[in-house]
């Protein structure tokens, strides 16, 4: 079962830009970053690495990268439309084909 105990949306240009850079990994062990509209993400200047889930716009889990090293950028597959993003972590995530039963993206 998927744990978190926060949801925070990256909805405007500058937060979606931003993600999170500049935020501890401790502080976002129990939550998620949805960033939407978005189809690319990069980890430039990260201090630690990431977990990313490409969503469509059905909300529909398209691809995940587990472990994303700090200063990469991502593409997701042609139909996505939004991304989640938290401190990479051994614990059960998202399986592609999955749906991400959280609010609209």
């Amino acid at each position: 079962m998927i744990r978190h105990t926060e949801i925070i949306y990256a909805d405007s240009w500058f937060s979606r830009l931003k993600g999170l850079l500049g935020t501890q990994r401790e502080e976002w062990l129990d939550r998620e970053l949805v960033l939407s509209p978005c189809k690319a993400i990069h980890t430039i200047g990260m201090k630690y690495a990431l977990d990313i889930a490409f969503v469509s716009r059905d909300q529909v889990i398209l691809a995940l990268h587990k472990t994303v090293a700090p200063n990469r950028i991502i593409r997701g597959p042609r139909k996505s439309y939004g991304v989640i993003e938290r401190p990479s972590q051994d614990r059960p995530w998202y399986q592609i084909g999955s749906a991400y039963k959280k609010e609209s993206l």
